[in-house]
């Protein structure tokens, strides 16, 4: 189970953010964090049986930054890892308003070779406990195909965090198992490793 949360004082366009990566983020559910600490995450993500925290700051009116707490037992730690955004699209208008089966598996997909982006394909598969490959130079069709016949072959549901560059900055997009474009798209501003 992966916890969604704010930072203490969300505005509503970080509500509606979290609100849509609990949709589209299979096994996920988005708490409300009021003035909980980061022990009382920790003591929630207990109750709930969930090892991953993601926390959305906001600034200056928009989400900001994606921070991820690792849960392991009663205590919990975060990933030397933050996300910073530069923006985000709540309701691209290819998008499906389409919540994703609980039971799927997120694959990570990244349509560029571009070491940076295979980088943070690698560091969000770890910190999802998922599969990353790279399959550049594929237009969205073609990739539905390679998808679909995965499906055929494992017979496994499953939901896809592609990442892309769109306009020169990474973009991380979200699809359903039919490969159709669900949720937020989620620009990318910059990550740091710590």
């Amino acid at each position: 189970m992966i916890l969604i949360t704010t930072s203490r004082r969300p505005i509503p366009i970080t509500r509606t953010f979290c609100n849509q990566l609990s949709r589209v983020i299979p096994n996920s559910k988005r708490i409300n964090r009021g003035t909980a600490g980061i022990n009382d995450l920790i003591i929630k993500a207990n109750e709930e049986n969930a090892d991953l925290v993601i926390i959305i700051d906001s600034s200056k009116g928009n989400p900001s930054r994606i921070r991820f707490l690792k849960i392991e037992g009663i205590q919990g730690d975060f990933y030397p890892f933050e996300l910073y955004l530069k923006g985000v699209d709540l309701y691209p208008k290819y998008s499906r308003k389409k919540k994703v089966s609980e039971k799927a598996k997120l694959e990570i997909i990244s349509l560029s070779e571009n070491k940076r982006i295979i980088n943070l394909g690698k560091i969000l598969s770890d910190i999802f406990n998922c599969e990353f490959k790279c399959i550049p130079n594929l237009i969205k069709p073609g990739l539905r195909k390679i998808v679909i016949e995965d499906y055929k072959k494992n017979k496994e549901k499953k939901s896809y965090l592609v990442l892309d560059i769109i306009n020169k900055k990474i973009n991380i997009l979200f699809f359903d198992e039919d490969f159709y474009q669900i949720g937020p798209r989620i620009i990318v501003k910059d990550y740091i490793i710590k």
